[in-house]
């Protein structure tokens, strides 16, 4: 199993970099990939020079505790981070619903466990701990054509 280095803050050019995370509301357009399977949350970590992406079905409340099946995606690039609105080549549109720093604590092929950070609608910090692994216990989409490679998403309080 290759694991990659933990990631963590770094000093570059004298500053401190955290690496930063966003999760986006994407609604498919009819030229998206992943059309036919709705509306999903995609889950970027910044990680190596691009986004490790995850799609999971919406989350309403962040504040419970939830497990969910969840899809590895290709490496988005680095300018979704900030990126909101119509996606080109009618691939559909994305809504910002998280957007922050992350600590992760593990990153592998399998898995990567790591703290979320952000600020909510009032200014006030909050943070959860995640880890998205490979699926290896039956949780699933009710569509069994997206099971293209299974993972789970674990979000904890």
């Amino acid at each position: 199993m290759r694991r990659w280095p933990v990631h963590r803050q770094h000093q570059s050019n004298g500053q401190i970099i955290v690496p930063r995370f966003v999760v986006l509301h994407h609604t498919p357009g009819s030229q998206s990939a992943r059309h036919d399977a709705g509306a999903h949350f995609d889950w970027m970590f910044e990680i190596d020079g691009s986004l490790r992406t995850w799609a999971t079905e919406p989350i309403t409340d962040l504040d419970q505790a939830t497990e969910v099946a969840a899809i590895k995606l290709a490496n988005h690039r680095l300018s979704y981070l900030r990126f909101e609105g119509e996606i080109s080549g009618d691939r559909g549109t994305v809504r910002r619903v998280l957007a922050g720093t992350f600590t992760a604590e593990d990153v592998s092929h399998d898995r990567i466990c790591a703290t979320i950070r952000w600020s909510d609608s009032n200014g006030q910090p909050q943070s959860r701990r995640l880890e998205f692994y490979r699926n290896l216990t039956g949780i699933r989409f009710s569509d069994e054509a997206e099971m293209r490679e299974p993972w789970c998403l674990r979000l904890e309080l």
